[in-house]
């Protein structure tokens, strides 16, 4: 294949000159986000909200201003001109930031919009890679240290295979192509593991990290988000028990809040594990404190009757003498003096130094003085094809021995919102596709045949339902993808018998001629489909029937669609509408419900009294690239049982002839019921 890789002190310079044009995009365009459904909690403070979201970069703002705005303004232009007050976060755990007002809204706020420079996480990535670029250019000694990061931007710069014996023995719950990856794992010092959805890439890299612990490696585990860290950790502890390697409770460490809600995850909290270990030690201070007070008590008490001329009883003097002797046999009272201040603060550097696994973001990585110079053995980075280059950077350069990469660049990218075309196609490449030097996935196979010691492909999924992996096989990976799962369709009787044993459920709406239409009250394309909405709630009539609303998920490709929707759900009569999952398909990357509805929204506007079909992102090929057949392959296969998609197929091939968006379409109305 061709090659365009460059040596690592130009990579490292391209990454912080994207980085500078990032940063003067996010100063000059605070970022922005709707927040929904806050609820009144009064015993966090006087005004004290919480709302759901999955923006972490909230967490990092050092200000945040808030505006309900006024929505009888006709045009945002107008809506900007009204105040943003200043609000503060008060805690971002589980999913829910809590935010305190100036003021009462009541038990509930519908909705708030909140703004904040979001540059925190990228001036600390700058801080590491200036650090890593001094490293580079250095003395040799620490250029050594930096052959992996190397090697993972340029396979051909060949790899010294690690000789230790490979400890992988009962493999058998993994299958060829799992167990292969494991083993390349075990022997090589850079792999790639390309995972297609629902191809068991977690339960894999659990067991990587497990015997690499096994093998006495000190073991960093990242992801983008809380939510994929807590589910790769506890693919590490399942693996752990499995091989019934004997781990100290914090020897494995999840560093950071936990996302989902699980006891493993808070014993193995390293905050929860260093206030465990403060407290111990406030324990035996508070022992060596005792005895000091005794001895000082009693030292003082002799002195003061020899000063009055008094005398000193023999229990007294014998009671000096004992404690004296055990003071002077524990190091001296000045040494106690040191033991019961040092006892009284923990090294949280230290303690993090001697965990074995430490689990946790890319962000946290960069943004805690406490991983600075901080060294691995092996590094794995889970879902690394939405992690731009420059992380990846800084993840490598941790490693000593041994670096995973695992991800699938068929599915979403890293974003960025500079207008630089350059950093922005640098920020925004991910790893696999970067390495490779590809451009679709074809030239990806390419790469992974070319390079069968550093790169796994998982060809086996277990999600989806066969004739739905059969689609995304094709249009997505080249027909590499293979399905072994029995389809186990839900039961039911009656008239929708055949809809429930459907795998796919393509509702074409051109029937009833929709129209879209534009809120331009709104920030931003903000478009509305009544149509669509209404087919929406039909399915969901449906679907409540036979699936828990927890277990129901509604993607839409716009923001303000999201809103729209959780307003429908809520003010619905249905039973458990409300608790139904609404996102834009970022949101529902990296997971998966039993039933999933993809509403497209976009159909023919009216202007000027004729139907006008036209293309916007996300799913603009000419704007988008290879992320609209990457947004696309995340839409189709987030549900295990049944996804229905609800699109108006006039206006699909109008404007998608021969594009993913319509290849897609064509396909899955095929195995539609």
């Amino acid at each position: 294949m061709p090659t365009a890789h460059k040596d690592l002190s130009t990579v490292i310079q391209q990454a912080l000159e994207a980085i500078d044009s990032e940063l003067e995009a996010v100063r000059l365009l605070p970022s922005r986000e709707w927040l929904y459904n806050g609820q009144k909690k009064t015993d966090r403070g006087q005004y004290v909200y919480g709302f759901e979201t999955n923006q972490i970069g909230l967490r990092f703002a050092d200000q945040v201003k808030a505006s309900f705005q006024n929505q009888n303004k006709s045009t945002s232009e107008e809506r900007d001109k009204e105040d943003w007050k200043a609000v503060e976060i008060l805690e971002f755990k589980d999913g829910v930031i809590w935010i305190e007002f100036d003021s009462d809204f009541g038990s509930e706020i519908d909705r708030v919009e909140v703004e904040w420079e979001n540059d925190f996480v990228w001036i600390k990535l700058q801080e590491q890679l200036e650090l890593l670029q001094e490293q580079q250019t250095s003395s040799k000694k620490q250029k050594i240290n930096l052959a992996l990061l190397e090697q993972m931007l340029d396979l051909d710069k060949g790899q010294l295979r690690n000789e230790q014996a490979i400890q992988t023995a009962d493999l058998g719950r993994f299958n060829s192509s799992q167990r292969q990856a494991i083993q390349l794992a075990m022997s090589e010092q850079v792999l790639f593991i390309w995972g297609p959805p629902g191809t068991g890439k977690t339960a894999s890299i659990g067991r990587v990290a497990a015997e690499y612990l096994r093998q006495g490696k000190k073991v960093l585990m990242v992801s983008n988000t809380n939510r994929a860290v807590d589910v790769s950790l506890l693919s590490v502890l399942q693996s752990i028990e499995e091989i019934g390697l004997h781990q100290h409770p914090t020897s494995v460490s999840r560093f950071g809040e936990p996302w989902l809600d699980d006891e493993r995850l808070i014993k193995h909290s390293f905050e929860a594990q260093v206030e465990k270990e403060l407290e111990e030690r406030k324990l035996r201070a508070e022992q060596w404190n005792t005895l000091l007070h005794r001895y000082e008590k009693a030292e003082e008490t002799v002195h003061q009757l020899m000063d009055n001329d008094e005398p000193v009883s023999n229990m007294l003097e014998l009671e000096c003498q004992e404690l004296a002797k055990r003071v002077n046999e524990l190091g001296g009272l000045a040494f106690l003096q040191q033991e019961v201040e040092r006892l009284s603060l923990v090294n949280e550097r230290h303690e993090l130094k001697k965990r074995n696994l430490v689990a946790t973001t890319l962000a946290k990585v960069c943004t805690s003085e406490l991983f600075y110079g901080l060294k691995f053995d092996a590094v794995i980075v889970d879902e690394a094809s939405m992690a731009n280059l420059a992380f990846l950077l800084v993840m490598a350069s941790k490693a000593k021995s041994n670096v995973v990469i695992t991800g699938d660049p068929m599915q979403l990218p890293p974003i960025a919102i500079t207008e630089d075309t350059q950093a922005r196609i640098f920020l925004e490449q991910d790893i696999f596709t970067w390495v490779a030097d590809a451009k679709d996935s074809s030239q990806l196979f390419e790469w992974h045949d070319q390079y069968p010691n550093n790169t796994a492909f998982f060809d086996t999924q277990y999600r989806l339902q066969s004739d739905l992996a059969g689609v995304i096989s094709k249009v997505f990976y080249e027909g590499r993808l293979k399905s072994e799962q029995l389809d186990q369709q839900p039961k039911s009787t009656g008239e929708m018998d055949a809809w429930y044993r459907a795998s796919v459920a393509l509702i074409n709406t051109a029937k009833y001629r929709p129209e879209l239409i534009q809120d331009k009250s709104e920030r931003g394309f903000s478009p509305s489909n009544e149509v669509h909405q209404r087919v929406m709630m039909e399915s969901v009539e449906r679907l409540l029937k036979k699936y828990d609303a927890s277990q129901i998920g509604l993607i839409v490709p716009f923001r303000y669609s999201v809103y729209q929707y959780r307003k429908a759900l809520r003010e619905s009569i249905l039973p458990g509408a409300m608790d139904i999952e609404v996102g834009t398909i970022h949101t529902f990357q990296g997971r998966e419900k039993e039933a999933i509805i993809l509403d497209t929204i976009m159909t023919a506007e009216i202007q000027y009294g004729r139907r006008r079909n036209y293309s916007v992102r996300p799913f603009d090929e000419t704007k988008n690239g290879m992320a609209v057949p990457r947004l696309l392959n995340v839409a189709c296969t987030r549900s295990k049982q049944l996804l229905i998609v609800i699109a108006d197929m006039n206006h699909m091939n109008k404007v998608y002839r021969n594009k993913y968006m319509a290849r897609i379409l064509d396909a899955l109305a095929d195995i539609s019921l």
